[in-house]
């Protein structure tokens, strides 16, 4: 009977420790819905500066974060709420039953035009404030505490992205070739960074991989660049 009950109980605290570990079920993660929108009532965001902030909400599932963008195009984040925000991962985490939360900003869309591509983006709230959520992505616990810089990744999101001619598309280029044009600039590492410094970001950047290169390319027609249901960052 005593090996029973000692047998039973090995299994419970295995089975406690296996729920655990396993974290949110991926059907429990609650990811944005993209509905379908009419063209006159989807809405854009233009001309270059477009000035943003990122917030990463993430639930692990065994060893992947499961993570969810909300950003504030919508309606821009004053400094000190930004502020507020960043000191008070706990009360954001306790709003959202998520895991981590991960800051990313300030920053600024380096692109002349943002839409979304015949879906809109949903909106969340994260503590008072309202914002979009307009894509979400797997991470490996390995990606998140490291944050490797360079590290191609598949995103979903649903957006129309364009460039105006007679100005700069920035890019990195990959040692096999692969053209990756900038979206966005942040300026958590150097907070007076602007849009006037990107022509010459080039020599500043000190850590490319090898055989990676950065260029500013002045263009004289617009350039397009769509995702459509996923689309590849850098």
């Amino acid at each position: 009977m005593k090996k029973k009950i000692i047998l039973v109980s090995s299994l419970l605290i295995v089975g406690f420790i296996l729920i655990w570990f396993r974290g949110t079920p991926d059907n429990k993660v609650p990811y944005p819905s993209f509905p379908e929108l009419k063209p006159e009532s989807q809405k854009s965001y233009t001309k270059r500066p477009i000035p943003y902030h990122e917030i990463f909400l993430g639930w692990r599932n065994w060893t992947n974060y499961h993570l969810i963008i909300y950003n504030d195009l919508n309606k821009l984040i004053k400094k000190d709420e930004w502020k507020f925000l960043k000191a008070n991962p706990d009360l954001i985490k306790k709003q959202h039953g998520c895991d981590i939360v991960v800051f990313n900003g300030p920053r600024f869309w380096v692109l002349d035009k943002i839409e979304s591509n015949k879906k809109g983006n949903p909106l969340g709230k994260i503590l008072d404030n309202e914002m979009l959520t307009p894509a979400y992505f797997t991470f490996s616990i390995k990606q998140i505490k490291e944050r490797v810089p360079y590290n191609p990744l598949t995103m979903n999101r649903n957006t129309k992205y364009t460039y105006w001619a007679n100005d700069y598309l920035y890019k990195l280029i990959s040692n096999d070739g692969v053209e990756y044009v900038m979206q966005a600039a942040s300026q958590e590492v150097d907070s007076t960074l602007q849009l006037s410094d990107l022509n010459d970001l080039g020599d500043r950047l000190t850590n490319l991989p090898e055989g990676w290169k950065y260029k500013a390319e002045f263009i004289t027609e617009d350039f397009t660049n769509i995702a459509n249901g996923q689309t590849r960052i850098v």
